[in-house]
């Protein structure tokens, strides 16, 4: 029994539910608190590699960005045309969804799209609404400037008109650009 310490504890209203919520589900209270530290302790570990920690520190604090080698390529060559047409969103959206642009439903793709591009940072927000009619507005929230919005939402444009077959209409800000994907 040396293996064992005696814990006397107070816990919020809040946390008193959820460790009732799953008091059954693990067995006891004592078991339910011994797993949800083991989930604790496993979660920190996910940002012990030195890569881990410095993305999250790049991208958190410092308030970088993820681009693509060969599209940040392009645009220090100012080969915006090259830029526009890289196909780096394809390849990008395909190793998300694990399959061909083609072989998948549009809203598959466009959701696939917004997590990838939120967690580029890029982008602060995506919000995604599907009309009545079938037409899906992106907006796209930044910081960037217009410069930014301008060739995004046309990168964008690119994407869905080639890769997607859809009508794309855009409209463009400083602080956001909007696609209508039909």
């Amino acid at each position: 029994m040396n293996d064992i310490r005696r814990l006397n504890t107070t816990l919020s209203l809040e946390a008193y539910r959820i460790l009732e919520k799953y008091r059954e589900e693990y067995g006891s209270q004592k078991k339910t608190i011994e797993a949800a530290l083991h989930l604790l302790d496993k979660d920190r570990c996910r940002l012990k590699s030195d890569h881990d920690r410095i993305w999250f520190a790049i991208r958190e604090e410092l308030n970088g960005v993820a681009i693509g080698k060969q599209l940040l390529r392009y645009l220090i060559e100012n080969k915006k045309e090259e830029a526009l047409k890289s196909r780096s969103v394809d390849r990008i959206v395909e190793w998300m969804i694990k399959k061909p642009i083609e072989a998948e439903s549009r809203d598959n793709i466009i959701s696939a799209l917004k997590l990838i591009y939120e967690a580029t940072n890029l982008f602060e927000h995506i919000d995604v609404v599907q009309e009545p009619d079938g037409t899906y507005s992106l907006t796209f929230y930044h910081s960037l400037g217009m410069d930014v919005s301008r060739f995004y939402s046309e990168y964008f444009r690119y994407f869905f008109s080639e890769r997607v077959k859809a009508d794309v209409k855009t409209f463009v800000r400083d602080s956001h650009f909007i696609l209508f994907v039909r």
